[in-house]
């Protein structure tokens, strides 16, 4: 027969386990939940970087363009100028 002492030992260790076990869960769960939104925010800010890069790049062709129209406008204005 199993002393009084070993019975609450094992009852303990027992406890102990399925505490231990619990908390493995809840971190597993805890790391799930915390991957799912890092990846969902790394998703968001690609999604940003892209749509900037392609304002910029779209900034940068019409600047592009403008800077090679200058010169028509320069004259235009001149033009524009000498008529008055």
């Amino acid at each position: 027969m199993k002393s009084k002492k070993e019975r609450l030992e094992q009852s303990l260790n027992e406890k102990i386990q399925k505490i231990n076990q619990q908390v493995k869960e809840k971190a597993t769960k805890i790391g799930e939940a915390f991957r799912k939104v890092y990846q969902e925010n790394v998703s968001k800010l690609q999604e940003a970087l892209r749509k900037l890069t392609e304002s910029n790049q779209a900034l940068i062709k019409k600047l592009e363009e403008d800077i090679k129209n200058l010169p028509n406008k320069i004259f235009e204005g001149l033009e524009e100028k000498e008529k008055l």
